[in-house]
């Protein structure tokens, strides 16, 4: 029999080891004849091949040398860790802590489709499906995913004959997984010569099997991992080389260690709600997308969206779910994405979709924290916590005007390993980049630069630039950025969204990725808004930081408007007054709106919000783009007008009344996204309270401060109560 429960406590008596177990049926005690390890106080676990004794007041139950435990099932393992926990548990940890995983090849999926003739498949799969004949073709059967909340196990492209698990050869562990998750205890091999050949797996084979996956599991829970420095690593192991320095390097193994435990717990979680994804096909944070009407050939899914309350975007990975009786699970990735239709590329066909799920992603990357660790270059042993010394700083001519700016662009090209630029929104922080840049490239010198988001404005402000092969502009979360092995002259790193109401502290986002940064180059330039404190700071001489005093993107109105939330000490330039060439074009009823002395203006608007986690309101988005149109009428360019919105849903319908009214080139854009406009609409969407991205007021002086000049607020002015700081800028 098998038994489920939370294990309360271990104990060994007269040379028994007894389990304490809490199950739904109460509280019993397993005997075992010898210590089981990693058993943990309050995790679940489960017991396989329990025999149980009927005796006088209460039953007895054994472990028996057919018995093993299944720690923590809610944890999915992969078959491709599996083969690397075979070499030891932190094998498939430390390369995800690195880089990424290999993937598998996906032979039985390839197998399959050259089968039913989806693909031309690879001259061995055609040759077997030729040999093959048809009573036995119909037998195969196909799983795109296949998760085992009883054993743990996530199984991806598993091939079935008639009930068996069947594999190709150097493929035996996803065998013998598959093989115990489907209860067969036998599978197929595919032999290189196109033989089949049936293998039974043995109990001591399934014991061996949940020990390798309950030693990697239990990595997730150490409190450190000392350990590791212990092991005996084989040299075909592929996180040897990283193990060598980690135990080359044993002195700074705390400093390791420290970071590692941080990227377990949020590899824990992320395992945890791909899991539940998979199990229920609705995203615990993300929920999903119903689908119907869906229309497929091969690998395409197109449907049209019945309920949207998943947020996604084109390229994302996403898990297709099909009505039931079917209830499969399919992986695909987001080809497009309107407001009535979503496409999917599919991983393998379906039969009839009925709704889409994202996959949850990391909120933060490691990846770059062993270089921060293991390397000597000077930004990484300043953030260590050793002291810089201040290197001459030349005062050579780079920018008329500006004098904060020209001081900035010579303290980046001076011989500090690690400087700070730091400036309101529009102060000039890309220009400033980029003129160092451009000076560093001339003298033969290669420049990174990284971003926590807008990675198409910055390849806009590079443009000039990029064909330059020394000049590299990376998303920090791109894994390519960790995986090049070239080491930059200069980093430019500009963090853009963080909150600065707290005081930076260990783990917050600021830190993970400046560290993850740090080994990169030799020498980092940090660029931030002024009001983002970080301990960091304290290592590096004052003179190192430079601050923006100067708003050069827009005018004395748009400055007076969010002056509250704005440094003190700033200085404004001139208003750049919008140019309307056609006001005759213009309906009457617009006329306040388009008007260009009016730089700034909240426009009440009657809510009609549809959505819960996904919203959308329908008279914030028709009346914004009958104002766009009327802008284009009084001869306003397309492309100096944007328009910013806090939720997908939102975006997806102004860009199709867009598309409606035949007006191209008009960027709708969500705040991660949002780039400078000369005309910038804000839709808060919202009814009453500012639940969305756009109530911390970080994100809020971003929204506003992207327009140059002309702002106009579309909303309810309920928010003008809810919010303090709409209700100092615009009292009712």
């Amino acid at each position: 029999m098998d038994i489920k429960g939370k294990i309360e406590s271990t104990a060994v008596k007269n040379n028994l080891f007894m389990i304490h177990l809490a199950t739904k049926d109460g509280k019993i005690t397993i005997i075992s004849q010898k210590e089981i390890e990693g058993l943990l106080a309050y995790r679940w676990v489960n017991f396989t091949n329990i025999e149980k004794h009927k005796g006088l007041f209460k039953s007895q139950y054994e472990l028996t040398n057919k018995s093993f435990a299944i720690l923590h099932p809610g944890l999915c393992i992969g078959t491709i860790e599996m083969n690397l926990a075979n070499k030891c548990g932190y094998a498939p940890l430390i390369l995800q802590f690195v880089s990424s995983l290999s993937k598998d090849d996906s032979r039985e999926k390839d197998f399959y489709n050259t089968m039913h003739n989806y693909i031309q498949g690879d001259e061995h799969s055609k040759v077997l499906s030729e040999r093959l004949p048809k009573d036995i073709k119909a037998k195969f059967s196909f799983k795109p995913v296949e998760v085992s909340v009883k054993y743990g196990f996530l199984v991806k492209d598993s091939l079935y004959l008639g009930k068996l698990p069947i594999v190709f050869s150097n493929h035996e562990m996803k065998g013998k997984v598959q093989s115990v998750i489907s209860g067969s205890d036998k599978y197929i091999l595919i032999e290189s010569d196109g033989t089949l050949k049936e293998e039974k797996i043995e109990i001591n084979e399934k014991q061996s099997l949940m020990s390798s996956r309950n030693s990697l599991v239990l990595e997730f829970f150490k409190e450190n991992h000392k350990d590791l420095l212990s092991i005996e690593c084989s040299d075909d192991c592929p996180a040897h080389n990283y193990c060598k320095i980690i135990k080359e390097r044993n002195n700074e193994f705390d400093l390791f260690d420290t970071y590692f435990k941080n990227f377990l717990r949020q590899n824990y979680k992320v395992r945890a709600d791909y899991q539940k994804t998979l199990r229920y096909g609705i995203n615990p944070k993300r929920l999903s997308v119903q689908v119907r009407s869906g229309v497929q050939s091969a690998f395409d899914f197109n449907a049209k969206i019945a309920d949207n309350e998943g947020k996604m975007h084109q390229l994302e990975d996403v898990v297709v779910i099909e009505k039931p009786p079917l209830d499969r699970k399919t992986l695909g990735v987001v080809k497009h994405l309107s407001f009535e239709e979503i496409g999917i590329k599919l991983d393998a066909p379906i039969v009839n979709g009925e709704a889409v799920t994202p996959i949850s992603i990391p909120k933060q990357s490691f990846r770059g924290i062993f270089q921060f660790v293991y390397s000597d270059t000077p930004p990484t042993k300043i953030l260590k916590g050793n002291s810089a010394i201040l290197a001459p700083i030349q005062q050579n001519s780079y920018v008329d005007g500006d004098a904060e700016q020209n001081a900035s662009v010579n303290l980046i090209l001076s011989d500090n390993p690690l400087v700070f630029v730091k400036g309101e929104n529009g102060t000039g922080k890309k220009f400033v980049a980029h003129r160092a840049a451009a000076e560093m490239l001339e003298r033969g010198q290669s420049v990174l630069v990284v971003t926590d988001s807008r990675i198409a404005e910055f390849n806009k402000v590079f443009e000039d630039l990029v064909s330059n092969e020394r000049l590299k502009i990376f998303n920090i979360a791109d894994s390519e950025l960790f995986e090049s092995k070239i080491t930059f002259d200069q980093t430019f790193f500009f963090l853009l969204f963080c909150n600065p109401s707290q005081q930076i502290i260990a783990f917050k986002d600021y830190d993970i990725a400046l560290i993850n940064i740090a080994g990169l180059s030799n020498k980092l330039s940090i660029f931030s808004p002024k009001d983002i404190k970080t301990d960091f700071e304290s290592h590096v001489p004052a003179e190192c930081s430079k601050t923006l005093l100067t708003e050069h993107r827009f005018g004395t109105h748009l400055f007076h408007f969010i002056k509250p939330m704005l440094d003190d000490g700033l200085k404004t330039s001139d208003d750049v007054e919008l140019k309307v060439i056609n006001k005759e074009n213009i309906d009457a009823e617009f006329m306040p709106i388009i008007n260009p002395e009016k730089l700034v203006q909240f426009v009440t608007i009657s809510p009609k919000i549809f959505g819960k986690k996904n919203k959308w309101n329908i008279n914030e988005a028709q009346f914004t783009v009958d104002a766009i149109s009327q802008f284009i009428k009084a001869g306003v360019e397309r492309a100096s007008i944007g328009v910013i919105v806090p939720f997908e849903r939102q975006k997806a319908l102004i860009e199709k009344m867009l598309d409606d009214k035949k007006i191209p080139d008009v960027d709708v854009m969500e705040l991660s996204d949002a780039k400078e406009k000369d005309v910038v609409f804000i839709n808060f969407v919202e009814n009453s309270e500012i639940k969305s991205e756009l109530r911390e007021t970080q994100r809020l002086k971003f929204a506003f401060t992207r327009a140059k000049s002309k702002l106009i607020l579309v909303g309810n002015t309920e928010l003008l109560r809810k919010n303090k700081f709409l209700f100092k800028l615009i009292p009712k």
